[in-house]
């Protein structure tokens, strides 16, 4: 049964019109995913053949084994509707170019970090990982 924090959530996003935040919310529910695999995924993770895969797997970077769960409706529509984003075009990656040093920084304000790897640890991110990803970015 769907919990009422959950579905108020989901509706909440939907009258926003937060696509890519719907699309994340939903595959974080379905996946069970840490937030640092769950920001790893390529499109080819979750789409192939011109729609979105009912089920997926994603490798988790702390075991290194893969995760398999089900896409359930409302996430493939979600999906479906943040790969129709004109800045989706050519990328690899689900979740491209949000990563910026100011919110970095934000957030190490906010947990009172001091080093990036303190931060990057408790996001559940690892340290290499999220050097490459400020490194794509220009960062």
């Amino acid at each position: 049964m769907l919990h009422w924090g959950v579905w108020a959530i989901r509706v909440l996003l939907e009258i926003a019109e937060k696509i890519r935040e719907l699309a994340s919310f939903n595959l974080a529910i379905d996946s069970k995913l840490r937030g640092g695999d769950l920001v790893r995924p390529k499109v080819a993770d979750v789409y192939a053949a011109g729609q979105v895969k009912h089920c997926a797997s994603i490798v988790q970077s702390q075991t290194r084994k893969p995760v398999s769960f089900e896409n359930t409706e409302g996430t493939r529509k979600a999906v479906a509707a943040r790969l129709e984003d004109p800045k989706m075009i050519g990328s690899e990656h689900l979740w491209p170019g949000r990563f910026h040093t100011g919110n970095m920084r934000a957030v190490q304000l906010l947990l009172g970090h001091t080093k990036l790897d303190s931060t990057v640890r408790y996001l559940g991110v690892e340290l290499e990982d999220a050097l490459t990803i400020a490194e794509a970015v220009g960062i």
